[in-house]
């Protein structure tokens, strides 16, 4: 299960823990991470499964910051 303030590390070779970026333009994003969004696992609270960051793509490097959950 998860708890309040518990994590896992991943190395970043692993699948599913990185994001293809191959064909993106340098600039301003917004990364949306969304878990359970169809609601197939049972929980007593949906309202905390959306994260959003703000990414800075250099061309080179991506920056991210400001992550808050959101509701949609």
């Amino acid at each position: 299960g998860l708890s309040p303030g518990c994590y896992d590390t991943y190395n970043a070779d692993i699948d599913c823990q990185w994001i293809d970026i191959t064909d993106v333009k340098p600039g301003q994003y917004t990364l949306k991470i969304s878990v359970n969004p169809h609601y197939q696992v049972e929980e007593s609270d949906y309202s905390n499964n959306i994260v959003r960051c703000d990414v800075r793509y250099t061309g080179n490097y991506a920056y991210v910051s400001g992550c808050h959950m959101s509701t949609y």
